[in-house]
């Protein structure tokens, strides 16, 4: 590494044909790991093949929404909800990305470091463009996500175990997506400016319950 009026340094990049190693001391990785192994990180991103930034300047210059969808292909990672609309009226919906294809024995699917020498944790392939969740105009005219599990019920191909609590997806469905009023302005920095926490009043009425059972069993303690 060139370093302006001062010498190299040298920095040593260790790879596996997964990927680059990990340092022994992230995460106190080193510690889980069996002797004379390493862990290492294989993932989308670190692609030589890697289009991402060739995707994204298209999808810049899509005119509508069935170009910019179309754009979405070369697009390996990460991966987004990205919700999109065109002056024609058209709206959208597309969750690209390169995404693996996991062996049916893996039962590890993604949610943790495993075995890499072992070929049943290697991967199979990766899923065909028309395989990732989309949607074009639904019936409803509404589409959102809100980082919360978005697919339909008979979607079956694993994308993540790591979805958002469905909270706020359901506060912007009855806001919005179930709202009969047509909506302006006004209604969408209401929407913008909603501070009502359904996961705090759960927690809040749950919480008190539990303080208030414990109180009571401390007093016939007492008593």
């Amino acid at each position: 590494i060139k370093v302006s009026g001062k010498p190299d340094i040298e920095h040593i990049v260790r790879l596996t044909r997964h990927g680059p190693v990990l340092p022994e001391g992230y995460k106190n990785i080193s510690k889980y790991l069996p002797v004379n192994h390493v862990a290492s990180l294989k993932w989308l991103a670190l692609s030589n093949e890697d289009t991402s930034i060739d995707a994204l300047s298209k999808m810049a210059e899509a005119e509508n929404v069935g170009g910019f969808i179309d754009a979405t292909k070369s697009l390996l990672s990460p991966m987004q909800s990205i919700v999109v609309g065109d002056k024609e009226g058209d709206i959208g919906f597309i969750a690209p990305a390169r995404v693996a294809v996991r062996h049916q024995d893996n039962k590890v699917m993604g949610r943790a470091p495993v075995p890499g020498w072992l070929p049943q944790y290697e991967w199979q392939g990766f899923l065909e463009f028309e395989q990732l969740p989309q949607y074009r105009n639904p019936a409803n005219g509404v589409l959102f996500s809100a980082n919360s599990r978005f697919m339909d019920p008979t979607y079956r191909a694993h994308l993540t175990w790591d979805w958002a609590e469905n909270y706020r997806q359901q506060r912007i469905k009855k806001l919005i997506a179930n709202s009969n009023a047509p909506h302006d302005m006004a209604s969408m920095m209401a929407g913008h400016r909603d501070d009502y926490s359904p996961a705090l009043i759960e927690f809040r009425d749950e919480s008190i319950g539990l303080l208030q059972a414990g109180v009571s069993v401390n007093r016939n303690i007492i008593s």
